[in-house]
């Protein structure tokens, strides 16, 4: 059985002599067409309450949103150079839970990007549980014992 090597993507310009569909119908153009998803995955839907359209003009135009847009940005590259994870996971966990309320009580819609993020939340946190145990584990309560 013999496998094709995986070839690299190549953007070509459209020339005169070539037509705009692939000529070879083995290959047909899937790089642009992946590569053409991508965007429609990220983009934020427009909201459908008033509400949540006016918090989020908001938060983009005062400096309050700009501070958490960079620290999911700092919290995100903690992650990635996996530093302090149990700080950035923590910090995260906040964030998750504001996207949440803000779509059950807001915008009344479902967002599958945040479901994602939780996911990958959740195995994270799996995984770094063991530095989590102080914080989650019960405390003794304390009782005075006074003389009898």
């Amino acid at each position: 059985m013999l496998e094709k090597e995986a070839q690299p993507c190549e953007i070509k310009e459209p020339s005169e002599s070539s037509s705009s569909h692939s000529t070879d119908p083995a290959r047909p153009d899937l790089c642009r067409h992946r590569a053409e998803r991508i965007p429609s995955l990220l983009q934020q839907p427009p909201f459908t309450a008033a509400a949540a359209r006016e918090l989020m003009m908001v938060m983009q135009a005062t400096p309050y949103g700009h501070v958490l847009f960079g620290l999911q940005i700092v919290c995100g590259f903690l992650l990635l150079a996996r530093l302090f994870v149990p700080i950035a996971l923590t910090i995260l966990a906040g964030y998750l839970f504001n996207i949440y309320m803000f779509h059950i009580f807001l915008d009344h819609a479902f967002n599958p990007l945040a479901l994602f993020a939780s996911v990958l939340w959740a195995l994270t946190f799996l995984r770094h549980r063991d530095a989590f145990r102080t914080i989650l584990r019960p405390r003794p309560l304390k009782t005075a014992e006074g003389p009898q």
